[in-house]
């Protein structure tokens, strides 16, 4: 049973190395948020990194990408769905005209497809 998530900026190895010590059940690599334009693409490479080499000791593992309207989430998908995380956190808050919405992506091929369709389908 989940009962906690900690949000971890990407690219922040002092923060990872932190977080993997503490007793949540879930991590979720922020590309949102947390990481600045200017610092997006050299982020996205480091997380991946993460997903493919570090020990989550059992912790589920997810990406937190940019919103699907924004430039940023096809190039956020892209590069670290191949380190398979456990689910990749699309927020759709930059949509017109729509309230606040979020869902999980599960990782492989159809749900990466699946949240760029959601991208072009709501734009």
């Amino acid at each position: 049973m989940r009962r906690s998530l900690h949000f971890v900026p990407g690219g922040n190895e002092k923060m990872i190395a932190k977080a993997l010590t503490l007793p949540a059940d879930g991590l979720i690599l922020d590309l949102e948020d947390a990481v600045t334009p200017q610092r997006k693409a050299a982020t996205r490479p480091i997380v991946r990194r993460w997903l493919e080499t570090l020990d989550f000791g059992g912790r589920e593992r997810w990406v937190r990408m940019n919103p699907v309207f924004t430039d940023y989430a096809e190039a956020d998908l892209a590069e670290t769905i191949t380190g398979r995380p456990d689910g990749t956190w699309c927020r759709s808050r930059a949509a017109p005209r729509t309230s606040a919405r979020s869902w999980p992506c599960w990782t492989g091929s159809s749900s990466a497809t699946g949240c760029l369709s959601a991208r072009r389908a709501w734009s």
